[in-house]
């Protein structure tokens, strides 16, 4: 089989494949040891749409994606709590050929020049052509609109894309942060649907006099300075007026690793231990914290 630059194999010989298409000019970065090499991944996906390689090297056995907040995605892949519980096919892939001679390519383009849809289009070119037999389901949910050239390869369902979310500072140009759709972001960011429907696209309303949410990005946006999931859930706690009073502080002991934590209420403890060890039950943890007992053997949650 012939290799492909993306170092690859081809699912099918060079006359019988599709022209790639001339209005996606590639820029592609090779990245190997992914797992050791974070600080790169970061480099080329921040502030940037991307389509996304895993390969086995022995092999060229291949898995591709793509998202429109790449960063998070792609380095979700290698925190714990995902390997153990997530079943996304990314961690299936890392789960049957580990980290070791895992090359991960990383196709990126310029957020204001190239739409989501643009995206999904050049997913399915290289799912369509690359030997993965993890990616047996070989299309891509798109809006159903003509699709030119690559129609025969698309199989076009009702069902829309994603929409993102784009979190904007007080300027309106910086991007703070981008979700890949409404529901990542009721999970991720902890706001009820109804909320964010009163504040989606309405550029002059801010949430706790601070955010505002976009489906569109504004022309002139600043996507250099992305923020962390986590540093954009601390920034939101620290502009939150209603946070500090609604808590209840609370001191939590691992018993295990012999460390004290406070926080400012019981479900930042659960949170905590859900980021730790994949699973936590808020409603448990307060069991145990008014029966005085261990939660899990591990965790002791008291009142401050």
């Amino acid at each position: 089989m012939e290799r492909s630059p993306f170092g690859a194999s081809w699912a099918k010989g060079q006359k019988s494949r599709l022209p790639f298409p001339t209005k996606y000019p590639c820029n592609y970065q090779n990245i190997t040891d992914p797992f050791n090499n974070r600080e790169e991944i970061k480099k080329y996906c921040k502030g940037n749409r991307v389509v996304y390689v895993w390969t086995y090297m022995p092999s060229g056995v291949c898995l591709v994606g793509s998202s429109s907040n790449s960063v998070e995605r792609v380095l979700s892949y290698f925190e714990r709590k995902y390997l153990f519980l997530d079943k996304r096919r990314g961690v299936q892939f890392l789960g049957d050929y580990g980290f070791k001679n895992i090359q991960l390519t990383v196709i990126y383009f310029n957020y204001l020049k190239f739409t989501a849809r643009d995206i999904k289009l050049v997913e399915a070119y290289y799912i369509n052509e690359l030997n993965s037999s993890l990616n047996s389901q070989k299309y891509v949910y798109l809006p159903a609109e003509p699709l030119e050239s690559v129609l025969p390869f698309i199989n076009i369902s009702n069902r829309d894309t994603s929409v993102p979310i784009f979190v904007y500072a007080p300027d309106l140009t910086r991007v703070l942060y981008i979700f890949n759709s409404k529901t990542s972001f009721y999970n991720d960011f902890n706001v009820h649907w109804n909320t964010l429907e009163k504040y989606l696209d309405v550029a002059n309303k801010k949430l706790y006099n601070y955010f505002t949410f976009s489906t569109k990005i504004f022309e002139g946006s600043d996507l250099d300075s992305l923020l962390s999931l986590n540093e954009l859930i601390d920034l939101k706690t620290s502009v939150d007026p209603v946070i500090p009073s609604r808590g209840q502080n609370v001191k939590l002991k691992d018993l295990t690793q012999n460390i004290e934590y406070e926080f400012y209420s019981l479900s930042k403890a659960a949170a905590h231990i859900l980021e730790t060890t994949g699973s936590c039950d808020t409603a448990t943890l307060r069991t145990h914290m008014k029966n005085n007992t261990i939660y899990k053997n591990r965790w002791k949650v008291e009142k401050r």
